[in-house]
C-alpha cells in the first residue's frame, strides 16, 4: 500500500482519520499541547491578519475550541467575499452553478486588474501568470481557508501591494474546497471519499465540477493549503511531537518537466523557508512518518490520486503547504494562520518579482513537453539520508533534535521507465477513461475512420491485489511484458496524442504498471493473461508513413511507385460535433478561412510581440558556429527569398565579430540583421532535424526588436535597407507559423516597396543575348523587391487575399544573375513560378475586368499548362547536396500547380470526364510526391505544403465521387488508396504544424464522404486507364537518390547548449 493510502486510512495514528467512518460525524479527538509545549508557539505579533476570525472574533463558533466546529461558517466566509467584491473592482466574486454533495455553496473570487477579465484561460489575450490557490481541501484542517481568507484580507487592505501582484498575474481562490466537510469538521466528503485522493477515479461529482473549474483555468503555479497532525505521537513510548510550524514542497513526478521542478526548488523553494525563518517559524519539506522507531520519514510522493500532482503533471508549479494544526482545536490559532499565510504570501511575491522568468520556464516547459522524446517514468523510488528532526519532548515540552531516516524525494530515482509513445489508442468502450482524462485537461480525440498499423501491445503477466478496499476498489498492483502487433481499431475509437502540454498525466494512468493507473484503480480491469485495451503508438511519423508501403506488400502491389494502403490513423474527431459532409464544398474547402487556421488568441503581431522578453544582453554563439547558421539561412533564402546579399551579411559578421565582447556597440541595423538571420537559421535547422529547439531562437528575435525598440530612428528609415528588415520579420514569423502577423508585416512592405517605387524601373536589360551585369545598387533593389514580391504571392495564395501589387503595375525585370548583390538562377525560376501560380489563382478565383475585352478562359487554360510544362522544363541546375531546396520542389510545384489549374473554379465548375481523369492523375501525381518528401523528412514548409497536400486530396475525392456517379470505368480502389495516404500525411503535417489540423479534419470529413457515392458498386479496371502514366511525360527522379537521403548536418553543441 503506498504512504499516501496508509496516511489516509487511519491504520498508521489513532486520532486524525478513524478506521470506521460514520455519516457526518468523523471528528478527531482534540489533543493540546500542554503548558510548556505552548510556549514554544507563541503568536507572532507584528502580523495582522485580516480574515473574519481576528477581524471579528465573536464570528468565530463555540465548537472550534473544542474540535467539533471550524472558526468560519459558510455565511460568514461567503458575506467576506462579497464584502469584498463590492469595495474592489479587481476582485470578482464567483458563486457557481455545481454544489458541493449536499448542496452547499462552492463560492470562489477572481483577482485581476485587466480590462476584459476572462476565468478561462483558452479566452484570455493576456501572457500573465495564471494563479491558482485553494484551501479546506479536508474539511477538518481550517488553517488552509483561513490562510488563504488572511491573504485576501491583506489584498483589500494594502492597495499598492494588491497593485504591484496583480500587474504580474490574475489570481483564482477557491477558499473552501470541501464545505460539507468543514460543515462536520471531518476530513472526507460527505460521501466518506477523501476529495484529495479522487483524482484519478473522480468518484465525486464534486470533484469533478471543481477539477473542470480549475482546468478551464488552467494555472501556471498552484497552491494547495492544509494542515498536518500537531500532536500525533512519535516514538516507542509516544514521547515526541512534530514541532515546525510549516511544511512545504513541491510536486516531485519526473513526468512533470525537469525546468519547472528545478526552478521549484532552486527559487521558490529558498524563498518560502527563508520568509518562514524571517517570522522565527520553524519549517521542512512535507512528509509523512512511521510512529514506531527508529522513525522514517518520507518526504512528499509522486501519486497522480492527489489533487496537486495531478494539476503539475499538465506542467504547473505546484506548491503544497501544511500547517501544524490537527487535534489542536482553537490553540495556537493565530501561529498557524500566520505560519499558512507566510507560505503562499512567500509563494505569491516570489512569482511576481521574477514574473517573466517564471511564465517563460513554464511555458516553455509546456513546448518542450510537446516536442519532446525522452522516456516516461512509471515507477519511481527514494534516496535515504540520515537527518536531524525539530521535535517536542512530551514530557518536559522542550524542543529537541532526533535523528530519523529522511526517505528523500527531492529528486525521486526513476525505477521503471519507457520509450515514450507518439500516441495511445484504446477501445470506444471505455468512454469512462476517455472521459476521465478529459476533465484534467488531456485533449482525447476520436478516430473518424479505422486505423490499422503496428503498436506496442501490453500483455499481463501478473496481478496483486491489495489487502483493503481503497476508495470503493480494490487496488491492483500490475505487471506486463511487451509486444510488437499490428492491430485495427475502428473509427470510434480514442485517441490520446503524445504531443500536448497534459500528456504526462496520460502516461499516468495510461501505463498499467504506474500506481495511480487506469489498471491499478480497476477502471480498466485486467486478469493474468490478459492483453491490456490500451495501445501504444510508438513509430515517429515518418515511419509511420514508411509503414503504408510495408501494408502493400500484402496485395501484391510495387510499393515503389504506388502509395501505400493503410486506412488512415489519423482521422481523428474533436470532441465539437462535426459539420455534416453535406455542409462541404469543395470550392470553399481548398482554402479555409484564416480564422480556421490559427487562433486568434495566440496569432497576430499584437501577441506576437506583446509576448517579447528583451534581453539585458544578448549571447551571441562563437563566430565558427555563426557562420554555420548564416549558411543555413542562406542555402534557403537565396533560393526562396534573396532578402539578403550572403557576402554583404559575412561582411557584418567579420564587423561584429572583430570586438566580441564589446559586440553590443555595433551598429543597430547590423545587430539587427545578425539576430534575424540566427533566429531564422535555428527555426530552418528545426524542419532539418527536430531534436533543434524551436526556443532557441527567442532570444534573438527577442533582442531584434528590442533593437527595433531601442532605435526606430537607426532601422526604420523608410529606405531599401529598412524594407528588408521588415521583411526579415516576415519570414520569421512565417517559421513561427504566425501567418496573421506575417501579412501585418508584409502588407508595410509592400507598400514600403511601393513609395520606394521598386516595382516602376524603366531601365530594361538590352536586346543582347547575354544578360546585362547591373550595378550594385541596381541588383539590389531588384533582388529586394522580388522577394517581396514572392512572400506577399505565398501568403495571398495561402490567405485567399488579393495581391496589393499586380502583375500590371510591374516594369521591374529580374536581378541579375552575375556581378555584386545578384540573384542566383534558380531564385529567378522560383520568382517565375510564383508569377505563373498566381495568374492560376487570379484568374480562376476573381471575375474578369469590366467593360474588358472577351478572354477565353479555355484557351488561356490550355496555354498556362502548356507554360507550366515549359518552366519545369528548363529548370537550373540545382545543388544536390542541398537539403533546403531539393529537386522535387520543381516536381512537386509542376504537379501541384497542374492541381489547381485543373480543379473545379468559378470559370470552370464542372469538369468533363476526360477533365476528371487527368486531374486525377496530376493529384494522385502530386500526393506521391509529397508522400515521398514526408517520408525523408524533405517536408519542412508546412505552412505552403500543408494546404496544397490538402487541395490534391480534395481534388481527387471530387474525381471519384465524380466519376462514380458519371458510371465511369476506373480503377478506384487505386484512387482510394491514394486518398488514404494523403489522409496519413496530413496528418502527420498536423503533427508538426499544428494550424494543419483545419486541413486534416476538414480532409477526414470530405474523404468520409466518398462512401456515400463509392460503396457497393461494381467496375472494371480499363486497359486504357493505367494510373501509372501522366499525360505529361513522367519525370525521371532517377539518379535523384543523394537528394532524398536524410542526413541532417553536424551542428555546432552550441545550438543544443548556448550557456
Amino acid at each position: 500500500m503506498s504512504l499516501r493510502a496508509v496516511f489516509t486510512s487511519g491504520l498508521l495514528y489513532v486520532g486524525l482519520a478513524t478506521a470506521q467512518q460514520t455519516y457526518a460525524k468523523n471528528q478527531v479527538a482534540v489533543v493540546n499541547d500542554d503548558e510548556e509545549a505552548v510556549k514554544n508557539f507563541p503568536s507572532i505579533e507584528d502580523v495582522k491578519l485580516e480574515s473574519p476570525a481576528f477581524t471579528d472574533p465573536k464570528s468565530i463558533p463555540a465548537g472550534f475550541k473544542n474540535g467539533t466546529s471550524g472558526p468560519t461558517d459558510d455565511a460568514t466566509l461567503e458575506y467576506f467575499l462579497q464584502s469584498l467584491a463590492s469595495r474592489n473592482d479587481w476582485l470578482t466574486y464567483k458563486n457557481p452553478a455545481f454544489k458541493s454533495d449536499e448542496g452547499r455553496s462552492i463560492p470562489y473570487v477572481y483577482l485581476t486588474t485587466s480590462t476584459q477579465p476572462q476565468i478561462k484561460a483558452n479566452a484570455s489575450s493576456t501572457e500573465k501568470l495564471r494563479v491558482y490557490l485553494q484551501g479546506g481541501v479536508h474539511g477538518n484542517e481550517p488553517g488552509g481557508d483561513q490562510a488563504l481568507l488572511a491573504l485576501l484580507g491583506k489584498f483589500d487592505a494594502n492597495s499598492t501591494w494588491t497593485a504591484s501582484i496583480l500587474e504580474k498575474m490574475d489570481i483564482m481562490i477557491l477558499p473552501r474546497y470541501n464545505p460539507d466537510g468543514v460543515a462536520y469538521f471531518q476530513r472526507v466528503l460527505a460521501t466518506g471519499y477523501d476529495p484529495n485522493r479522487d483524482h484519478i477515479r473522480f468518484a465525486s461529482q464534486q470533484t469533478r465540477d471543481v477539477k473542470a473549474l480549475i482546468t478551464d483555468f488552467h494555472p501556471h503555479i498552484a497552491v494547495d493549503a492544509h494542515e498536518f497532525g500537531a500532536t500525533r505521537p512519535f516514538g516507542d513510548n509516544k514521547q515526541w511531537h512534530q514541532a515546525v510550524d510549516g511544511q512545504f514542497d513541491a510536486m516531485k513526478n519526473l513526468n512533470i518537466h525537469k525546468d519547472i521542478r528545478e526552478y521549484s526548488e532552486s527559487v521558490f523553494a529558498p524563498q518560502i523557508a527563508g520568509a518562514m525563518e524571517k517570522r522565527k517559524l520553524r519549517w521542512s519539506p512535507y512528509i509523512v512518518g512511521s510512529a514506531a522507531e527508529p522513525l522514517v520519514f518520507t518526504q512528499l510522493d509522486t501519486q497522480a490520486r492527489a489533487g496537486d500532482v495531478s494539476l503539475a503533471l499538465t506542467q504547473a508549479m505546484v506548491f503544497l503547504t501544511e500547517t501544524r494544526g490537527i487535534m489542536l482545536g482553537g490553540q495556537n490559532f493565530q501561529r498557524r494562520v500566520v505560519s499558512g499565510l507566510t507560505m503562499i504570501e512567500a509563494i505569491v511575491q516570489t512569482a511576481a518579482d521574477n514574473a517573466e522568468e517564471v511564465y517563460e520556464v513554464i511555458e516553455g516547459a509546456r513546448r518542450k513537453v510537446i516536442e519532446g522524446d525522452e522516456d516516461i517514468v512509471i515507477s519511481d523510488s527514494y534516496t535515504p539520508e540520515n537527518r536531524t528532526w525539530d521535535m517536542i519532548e512530551v514530557e518536559t515540552g522542550k524542543l529537541v533534535k532526533v535523528p530519523i531516516e529522511f526517505l528523500s524525494s527531492t529528486p525521486v530515482k526513476a525505477n521503471l521507465t519507457r520509450s515514450r509513445p507518439e500516441a495511445y489508442v484504446f477501445p470506444q468502450a471505455w468512454k469512462e477513461a476517455a472521459d476521465r482524462l478529459r476533465l484534467v485537461g488531456v485533449k482525447v480525440d476520436q478516430l473518424r475512420s479505422e486505423f490499422k498499423g503496428e503498436v506496442e501491445a501490453l500483455n499481463v503477466t501478473s496481478i496483486t491485489l491489495g489487502a483493503s478496499v481503497y476508495h470503493g476498489t480494490v487496488l491492483n498492483t500490475v505487471t506486463t511484458e511487451t509486444k510488437r502487433k499490428e492491430i485495427t481499431m475502428p473509427a470510434g475509437s480514442y485517441w490520446v496524442s503524445a504531443r500536448q502540454a497534459a500528456a504526462a498525466y496520460a502516461f499516468v494512468v495510461l501505463e498499467p504498471e504506474n500506481i495511480d493507473s487506469y489498471a491499478t484503480f480497476n477502471i480498466l480491469p485486467v486478469n493474468v493473461g490478459d492483453e491490456y485495451p490500451v495501445y501504444r503508438v510508438m513509430a515517429c511519423l515518418e515511419d509511420r508513413v514508411a509503414e503504408l508501403e510495408l501494408a502493400l506488400q500484402g496485395y501484391g502491389l510495387d510499393t515503389e511507385s504506388l502509395a501505400g494502403n493503410r486506412v488512415s490513423q489519423d482521422t481523428v474527431e474533436a470532441t465539437p460535433e462535426p459539420r455534416q459532409s453535406t455542409d462541404l464544398n469543395l470550392l470553399s474547402l481548398f482554402i479555409p478561412e484564416p480564422s480556421d487556421i490559427q487562433d486568434q488568441g495566440t496569432s497576430g503581431y499584437h501577441a506576437l510581440l506583446g509576448a517579447i522578453t528583451v534581453p539585458e544582453r544578448t549571447k551571441f554563439p562563437p563566430k565558427s558556429t555563426t557562420l554555420q547558421l548564416a549558411a543555413t539561412y542562406f542555402e534557403h533564402s537565396n533560393f526562396f527569398s534573396p532578402i539578403l546579399y550572403q557576402e554583404s551579411f559575412h561582411e557584418i559578421i567579420t564587423v561584429l565579430y572583430q570586438d566580441l565582447p564589446n559586440i553590443d556597440q555595433g551598429k543597430s541595423v547590423q545587430k539587427f540583421q545578425l539576430c534575424m538571420v540566427l533566429a531564422i537559421a535555428i527555426r530552418l535547422l528545426n524542419r532539418i532535424d527536430s531534436a533543434v529547439p524551436t526556443t532557441a531562437s527567442d532570444p534573438f528575435f527577442a533582442s531584434a526588436i528590442g533593437i527595433l525598440t531601442e532605435r526606430p530612428q537607426a532601422t526604420w528609415k523608410g529606405n531599401l535597407q529598412h524594407l528588408q528588415n521588415l521583411l526579415l520579420i516576415v519570414q520569421y514569423t512565417i517559421f513561427a507559423s504566425n501567418l496573421s502577423a506575417a501579412w501585418h508585416f508584409i502588407g508595410l512592405a509592400t507598400r514600403l516597396a511601393i513609395d520606394l517605387d521598386l516595382l516602376n524601373e524603366t531601365r530594361l536589360s538590352s536586346g543582347n543575348s547575354e544578360e546585362v551585369i547591373l550595378d550594385a545598387e541596381t541588383n539590389k533593389r531588384r533582388r529586394v523587391f522580388w522577394s517581396t514580391y514572392i512572400l506577399e504571392t505565398n501568403l495571398c495564395v495561402i490567405l485567399n487575399r488579393p495581391r496589393s501589387i499586380p502583375d500590371e503595375a510591374v516594369f521591374t525585370p529580374l536581378p541579375s544573375t552575375s556581378g555584386p548583390e545578384s540573384c542566383s538562377p534558380l531564385a529567378n525560376h522560383c520568382i517565375q513560378f510564383r508569377q505563373l501560380e498566381y495568374e492560376i489563382y487570379h484568374t480562376l478565383n476573381y471575375k474578369p475586368p469590366a467593360n474588358g475585352a472577351f478572354f477565353d478562359y479555355k484557351v488561356w487554360k490550355v496555354g498556362m499548362k502548356d507554360r507550366l510544362v515549359e518552366w519545369h522544363a528548363t529548370v537550373p541546375p540545382v545543388d544536390t547536396r542541398s537539403k533546403l531546396a531539393p529537386q522535387n520542389f520543381f516536381d512537386g510545384a509542376l504537379y501541384m500547380t497542374l492541381v489547381s489549374l485543373f480543379s473545379p473554379s468559378r470559370h470552370f465548375p464542372d469538369l468533363s470526364e476526360p477533365e476528371l481523369r487527368d486531374l486525377a492523375r496530376y493529384a494522385s501525381t502530386t500526393i506521391e510526391l509529397y508522400r515521398e518528401g514526408f517520408k525523408e523528412g524533405k517536408l519542412r514548409f508546412y505552412w505552403r505544403t500543408t494546404p496544397n497536400l490538402f487541395q490534391s486530396g480534395a481534388a481527387l475525392v471530387h474525381c471519384i465521387k465524380s466519376l462514380t456517379l458519371q458510371r465511369s470505368v476506373f480503377d478506384v480502389d487505386a484512387l482510394k488508396r491514394s486518398v488514404s495516404v494523403c489522409s496519413t500525411v496530413l496528418w502527420g503535417m498536423a503533427e508538426r504544424y499544428s494550424p494543419g489540423t483545419v486541413y486534416r479534419d476538414r480532409f477526414d470529413e470530405l474523404s468520409a464522404s466518398m462512401s456515400d457515392v463509392a460503396t457497393d458498386l461494381s467496375f472494371e479496371i480499363s486497359d486504357d486507364f493505367p494510373f501509372g502514366q501522366f499525360s505529361i511525360p513522367p519525370l525521371d527522379l532517377n539518379g535523384t537518390a543523394g537528394i532524398w537521403t536524410s542526413t541532417p548536418p553536424t551542428l555546432d553543441p552550441w545550438i543544443f547548449d548556448p550557456t
